[in-house]
């Protein structure tokens, strides 16, 4: 490290500030005892060796105080530090004096000149050993070799930057490219120097000229390669082919262009048109030379003469095919059958012509009129001969005489059919029932004409204190009578008209459909209501009064029965027609009973307790639309729930053909206003099964079969699968395993369209999986394990839109006890074809196609199984099959197909193909063997 000391005027300015101190007295004091004090200009007091009379040293010092540091010392570089002091830097200088330059400092390229003060220049060295060679100067090629010391090589580019390319190499063509990178051009010239012209590019015909310079010839080639072949050259049948290479043949034009069409072809019907191209006409000619006449015309009565030049016979066929049967023919019954052909039919008409109607069929009456189309009469006859006597004629009685020919009688019935029964039979009392058949009543009167008056009917017949005329209501039953104990047992036992009245209750009857406004008839004959049994036993409405508030009512008459949980239909009339076609349960009288159109009521009352009661009106929420029967919704068939108008509604089947809607007789439909099931919608809100609360619009579709959302489509729900084993015991290895999927099922009842059974699992040892499995997509296929373990597999179902989850069925198979032998392979023995192509002669050679197609069959029906087990068959292609293919490779007699070898005329190509058969048994231990086919195609 250097020191410097403080220049000599800075010292002495310092030292006479000392001295001139006024308040410090100059003390000039020799401090380093070197003979000179600081006020002697000794510029550095502490240093001995520092003094104005020292020598100077190369020290880095003022040595001599004279303001100067190493003067006059050796200084080589003249950067002002002396030579002993300085150190070499690279610089191109000699730093220390010692005669060398820039010595300890890297010279890469050994040219005396180190590196960092060398310049690169051209010479393939690191000149300034910054690891790159002759950086920074011109190389035009960029090949990294500069221009001064790069050679110009033939390669296209300008390599020692001359301005010239590829110079003194050869230019055969004179374009200014040397061959060496010149290309080829198709131009007739020798672009490349190569010795060769237009190499490279197409030459079609294979003439030695390339197809850009070469002309086309008619030839049959394509000369200029232009993809057309003898074009510019006439040809006449424009089939592409000149005339000057074109053979004529059969087809119609003039492919030769001699001016003749088909000359030399045969012309069976000489019309001119060869019989390759002649179409076969309809005129008794063989128009096409095969030796068949008029054949692909209709010949309908196929007797080998086409219909176009066939007559009609009458014999049952369409002879000349006009599509029409024998016409011309007679055809007495006209029922398109000539009568030479027709046989008799029993139908009034002569059938075959001969003038007789209906011969050969009964006649039992003998009216002349055959049975099958003879009318039953009300004669007492088998008129139509089917073994009754007129039949569909009315029989009132029943007796088995029609009423035509019956004859009345005093028996209660109308016998004759004439609408009144037992008349001219005397009638003393006047009551409409003949004495014959009336009953006495007690009444005063001789009831039954036999001169008496209230005969036996004032008598206590059963002795129980009463007769008929004390009231007793059944005089052949002592436990009935006036004032006996009314039991339950559908019986007036207390003969007060009413039956088991005592077991009567609220709600028992209760009224549930009321048509108060008919459209299709009056009100007068069309009106009705009815009523329901809403308990479990039956009821007698015997004696009860049915009324409304306005005084109008009419009592029910005895041995009206409404049955448990039936009902009972009360009409203005019996005629069925004019109460919608559902005749009445009971008729009442009009006069007795309206049902106003606007408002009424209608109350049922027993024994004078009232048991239900309606009443409507238009202003209470009651829709009384004209036609239309107001009906109880069913799930509100309750006494008080039918006084509420809401649970009523029109119902909307049509009874009858007069416009009526109602439902008499039966069930009321559910009024779609109503929600029935809870669920918050209505029919009327799209609610498509109300009685299902799980079933609304928008709801989730969880019921198979059912419409959930009520969208108008069922969803669809997946079958669910059942793999299963058909067991026959123990399972071993190659024993048949029959897997079972028959259990499958669909809940919406689709039935399974698809099965796919897979093999999920098998033992290590394996080497089976699902292709396996025989029929893996049959209901019940056929698996052969090959190794000791459990097999498991899965089984999908589909019905035809979804598939169900996978089930699995586990399989254990044992080991067999006896150790496996191989199979045996047989390939059977070699073959060999022959097969041709046929070859066309075109006037420059021969067009040859394809010869034959072969398929031969392979057979290894030799092979053999020493365990007799089932064999199974891997064949394979070894060699040749460039044009064989196998079909059927897994049997034991697979195909083999050569197609598409080309031939060349009056030569054979030979076509080699060695296939190998490997057989292997269900454990997997096999064999090979191979066959050779030999196929020769030659062209003819």
């Amino acid at each position: 490290m250097r020191s410097y000391a403080l220049p000599l005027s800075l010292l002495l300015f310092t030292g006479l500030a000392a001295c001139n101190d006024e308040e410090t007295p100059p003390t000039c004091v020799d401090v380093d005892g070197d003979g000179y004090s600081s006020c002697d200009e000794d510029c550095d007091d502490e240093d001995a060796s520092i003094h104005p009379d020292a020598d100077e040293l190369c020290n880095g010092l003022d040595d001599d105080c004279d303001d100067e540091v190493d003067e006059g010392l050796p200084d080589v570089d003249h950067d002002g530090i002396c030579d002993e002091e300085d150190e070499e830097t690279c610089d191109g200088l000699d730093n220390n004096g010692n005669g060398q330059i820039d010595e300890g400092f890297p010279d890469t390229d050994g040219d005396g000149r180190k590196d960092c003060v060398d310049e690169e220049v051209c010479n393939g060295a690191d000149d300034d050993g910054d690891g790159q060679v002759d950086e920074g100067l011109p190389d035009t090629d960029g090949d990294g070799i500069c221009d001064e010391i790069d050679a110009e090589t033939c390669d296209g580019l300008d390599n020692d930057g001359d301005g010239e390319v590829d110079e003194d190499f050869l230019d055969n063509d004179g374009d200014g490219i040397a061959d060496c990178v010149d290309g080829e051009d198709c131009d007739g010239i020798d672009n490349n120097g190569d010795g060769d012209i237009d190499e490279g590019y197409p030459d079609t015909d294979a003439d030695g000229f390339a197809d850009c310079i070469d002309k086309e010839d008619c030839d049959g080639l394509d000369n200029d390669g232009d993809g057309e072949v003898d074009e510019d050259f006439p040809d006449t049948d424009g089939d592409g082919t000149a005339d000057c290479m074109d053979p004529e043949i059969c087809n119609g034009d003039d492919d030769n262009g001699d001016g003749r069409v088909d000359e030399g072809f045969p012309d069976t019907d000489r019309d001119g048109i060869a019989d390759c191209v002649d179409t076969e006409e309809c005129d008794g000619l063989d128009n096409d030379g095969d030796g068949r006449v008029d054949e692909d015309y209709p010949d309908s009565d196929s007797d080998g003469t086409a219909d176009c030049i066939d007559a009609e016979d009458c014999d049952g066929l369409d002879n000349d095919g006009d599509g029409e049967v024998d016409e011309d023919f007679p055809d007495t019954d006209g029922d398109g059958t000539a009568d030479c052909m027709d046989t008799e039919e029993c139908d009034g008409l002569d059938n075959d012509g001969d003038g007789t109607v209906d011969e050969g069929y009964p006649d039992t009456d003998g009216d002349g009129v055959a049975d099958c189309v003879s009318e039953e009469v009300c004669d007492g006859v088998d008129n139509d001969g089917d073994g009754e006597v007129d039949e569909d004629f009315p029989d009132t009685d029943g007796d088995g005489i029609k009423d035509c020919l019956d004859e009345e009688e005093c028996d209660g019935l109308d016998n004759d059919g004439d609408g009144t029964a037992d008349e001219g039979y005397p009638d003393t009392d006047g009551d409409g029932v003949a004495d014959c058949i009336d009953n006495e009543e007690c009444d005063g009167l001789d009831n039954d004409g036999d001169g008496e008056i209230d005969e036996g009917v004032d008598d206590d017949a059963d002795a129980d204190g009463y007769s008929i005329c004390d009231g007793d209501c059944d005089d052949e039953d002592a436990s009935v009578h006036p004032g006996a104990s009314e039991s339950q047992n559908e019986v007036d036992d207390d003969c007060d008209d009413f039956v088991d009245e005592d077991w009567f209750a609220y709600g028992d009857i209760i009224v549930t459909e009321i048509t108060n406004d008919p459209v299709g008839v009056s009100d007068a004959v069309g009106e009705w209501f009815e009523v329901y049994n809403t308990t479990t036993r039956n009821i007698y409405m015997d004696a009860w009064t049915i009324y409304d508030d306005g005084g109008q009512s009419f009592t029910v008459g005895e041995y009206t029965l409404v049955p448990a949980g039936q009902y009972l239909m009360l009409a203005v009339t019996g005629t069925a027609w004019r109460t919608g076609g559902v005749a009445a349960d009971y008729v009442y009288d009009y006069s007795d009973f309206t049902l106003d159109n606007t408002a009424d009521e209608i109350w049922l009352e027993a024994d004078s307790v009232v048991m239900d009661g309606v009443e409507y009106s238009t202003g209470s929420g009651w829709d009384l639309t004209t036609g239309y029967a107001q009906g109880l919704d069913p799930y509100y068939y309750d006494a008080d729930e039918n006084d509420d108008p809401a649970n009523w509604c029109p119902q909307q089947t049509e009874i009858g053909a007069r416009g009526e809607h109602g439902t008499p007789g039966s069930v009321n439909e559910m009024c779609t206003d109503i929600d029935h099931d809870g669920d918050g919608y209505t029919v009327d809100d799209g609610d498509c099964d109300d009685e299902n609360p799980a079933t609304y619009p928008g709801a989730p579709d969880t019921q198979p079969g059912v419409d959930d959302d009520c969208d108008g489509i069922i969803e669809n729900t997946a079958p669910i699968a059942v793999a299963e084993v058909i067991s026959t015991g123990t399972a071993s290895v190659c024993e048949e395993i029959l897997l079972d999927g028959t259990d499958s099922y669909d809940p919406d009842g689709d039935p399974i369209v698809s099965y796919d059974w897979t093999l999920e699992s098998a033992p290590s040892g394996s080497i089976l999986d699902t292709t396996d499995i025989d029929e893996e997509t049959e209901p019940s296929p056929v698996f052969v394990p090959d190794e000791v373990g459990t097999f498991t597999f899965g089984l999908v179902v589909g019905d035809g839109t979804d598939l169900s989850d996978m089930d699995t069925v586990s399989v254990s198979v044992a080991a067999r006890g006896f150790t496996n032998h191989a199979p045996t392979a047989n390939a059977g023995p070699d073959g060999s074809y022959d097969a041709t192509g046929e070859c066309t002669a075109t006037g420059y050679g021969y067009l040859c196609g394809d010869c034959t197609t072969v398929v031969f069959t392979l057979d290894g029906t030799g092979s053999d199984d020493a365990d007799g087990d089932t064999i199974i068959y891997e064949w394979t292609i070894l060699s040749g099959d460039t044009y064989a293919t196998l079909q059927d490779e897994d049997t034991d007699t697979p195909s083999l197909v050569v197609s598409g070898v080309p031939a060349t005329y009056g030569k054979t190509d030979t076509q080699t193909i060695e296939v190998e058969v490997y057989v292997r048994d269900c454990e997997g231990d096999g064999d090979t063997d191979t066959v050779i086919v030999t196929y020769d195609c030659t062209g003819e």
